[in-house]
């Protein structure tokens, strides 16, 4: 006999009766989705993330939204071009729209396609300043949630930007569940750039899903610092010869929060690359989860794979999960990857100790410089100030002594 359904998914039910103008597409993902339910623990790509806090919640729609607030606007990052905002779950002044791009099997997924009816569409051919694409919660919302998806197309030999950033801005127990998906063309690259600060009490589920064609570049740089409760699924598939993606990411839990990230890296077809280079910090009661797995399909020769997974415990009540995983069904390839997890070193608390240094900066220093590596990474100057801006407050007010 099959549980009962839980809050959520009864008041997801009653909103998507209440749609007007369904889609088949969309009844057939929603039919789908209420066939698989949400994942448990029993399913291994979900082993450490317990989703009944998610369960217990009730969710509406959103409603026509004034637009963006004074709190949410000082927000916003500046300094980059072209900008499309989904403020409390609604898209101002969309782009041109597309048909729902796909429909996946992912629980998740199959629920963003069930309340979309279209995707909005971002033709990146013809920037030349970093596109900025945000989802950003004011302090009118609560106890909303939007499912946006976004279609993002590269064509050959392109170069662009796109930074992605999450945003909550005092709001409360908002449930936010977006799919990106993402065309490389030929010999293109994409910088993508994804800041992850939503409010401590919001629920965010984010997908991407990037397809790299022959000789194209798919660089992803992530920092999750937001949610109470948030999962980032990251897919790439590597179609065409010479593709090759980078991951570089940062993960920090603290209080309460519950940040999971997983990626899957495809390698269809030989000679592509891949380097992944994650790290995580827990503080207080916080719990990261890293799950990063490498695919090299049959016959895909001559791959190169790299996935580095390196943690950072601050509290003896916090956790870190970290699992690499490689499946390979080829047999000339190089795949490599390793994960740790441990403490400050106390030789280097010891030494700044020694130097006049108290142990509370000390501890925030060593931190610092842990995290400030990746960070340093963002090819963009104003995102790379201001996620450094976000990790110094979290230094000078959350590192435990």
């Amino acid at each position: 006999m099959n549980a009962a359904p839980s809050s959520a998914i009864k008041t997801w039910q009653v909103a998507f009766d209440e749609q007007k103008n369904v889609s088949a597409n969309q009844r057939q993902a929603f039919e789908a989705f209420q066939l698989r339910g949400l994942p448990t623990a029993k399913v291994d790509a979900w082993k450490y993330t317990d989703l009944r806090r998610l369960n217990l919640r009730q969710f509406r729609l959103p409603a026509i939204t004034s637009g963006i607030t004074g709190d949410a606007s000082a927000a916003l990052l500046k300094g980059l071009g072209k900008r499309y905002l989904f403020i409390d779950g609604v898209a101002q002044q969309p782009s041109k729209e597309s048909a729902a791009h796909g429909q996946a099997s992912e629980a998740f997924e199959l629920l963003n396609s069930a309340f979309s009816p279209a995707a909005l569409r971002i033709d990146l051919n013809e920037e030349n300043e970093p596109v900025y694409l945000a989802f950003v919660w004011t302090a009118q919302s609560s106890g909303v949630m939007h499912h946006p998806r976004v279609h993002v197309t590269l064509g050959g030999q392109r170069n662009a930007t796109l930074v992605e950033h999450h945003i909550g801005a005092n709001s409360d127990s908002n449930f936010s569940n977006s799919v990106v998906n993402i065309q490389v063309g030929e010999q293109a690259s994409l910088k993508h750039i994804r800041v992850q600060e939503d409010a401590v009490s919001n629920f965010n589920v984010n997908t991407v899903r990037t397809e790299v064609a022959r000789g194209g570049r798919y660089l992803s740089y992530q920092y999750v610092l937001g949610g109470g409760l948030a999962r980032s699924n990251i897919h790439i598939e590597l179609q065409g010869t010479e593709a090759h993606t980078e991951l570089h990411g940062l993960v920090f839990a603290r209080q309460t929060q519950h940040l999971d990230v997983r990626s899957v890296v495809n390698h269809q077809v030989a000679n592509t690359t891949s380097v992944e280079d994650y790290r995580g910090i827990a503080d207080q009661r916080g719990r990261v989860v890293f799950n990063g797995k490498v695919i090299v399909a049959k016959d895909a020769q001559r791959i190169d794979a790299k996935q580095s997974s390196r943690n950072l415990l601050l509290s003896p009540t916090a956790e870190i999960d970290t699992r690499p995983e490689l499946e390979i069904y080829a047999n000339d390839v190089k795949c490599a990857h390793g994960a740790t997890v441990g403490q400050l070193d106390a030789t280097a608390l010891f030494y700044l100790q020694s130097r006049g240094i108290a142990l509370r900066e000390a501890r925030a220093l060593l931190t610092h410089a842990f995290a400030a590596e990746l960070i340093e990474r963002i090819p963009v100057e104003s995102v790379r100030e201001h996620v450094l801006a976000r990790l110094n407050e979290r230094m000078r007010s959350e590192v435990t002594p």
